[in-house]
């Protein structure tokens, strides 16, 4: 992997990596002050449908109670569409027809944590 960036370099130095995000998509945390990786159970959103034209329902899975923060972001790491939820209703529908064909990412921001899945838009 350092190989591959280093070539990149050589070719294009602005390219930011983003490997906390990036580690998030898969479903892989770093606990801090530790070298363990878990992959939690108990919380996670899932998507329909994915992918996705026109609408998309975001549902809870968990316990989640309070605001919930919906923040779509590009590739490019650039905020496309934010939205807040009541996190007891567990589901949420939003319009994403605006957006064009690409791979998007999906967090969900609730009491300091966050839950991240892609998204794929097609049109």
């Amino acid at each position: 992997m350092e190989r591959a960036r280093t070539l990149i370099a050589l070719v294009n130095d602005s390219v930011f990596y983003d490997d906390a995000n990036t580690c998030l998509q898969v479903g892989v945390y770093r606990q801090q002050n530790n070298d363990t990786y878990t992959a939690p159970t108990s919380y996670s959103i899932l998507i329909n449908p994915n992918p996705a034209k026109d609408k998309i329902e975001i549902k809870l899975k968990g316990d989640f109670k309070g605001l919930c923060k919906i923040e779509i972001s590009n590739m490019m790491n650039e905020l496309v569409i934010q939205q807040d939820m009541n996190c007891e209703e567990k589901t949420k529908t939003i319009d994403v027809y605006t957006l064009s064909q690409g791979i998007y990412t999906v967090k969900v921001s609730v009491d300091k944590q966050f839950y991240v899945s892609k998204l794929s838009i097609i049109k």
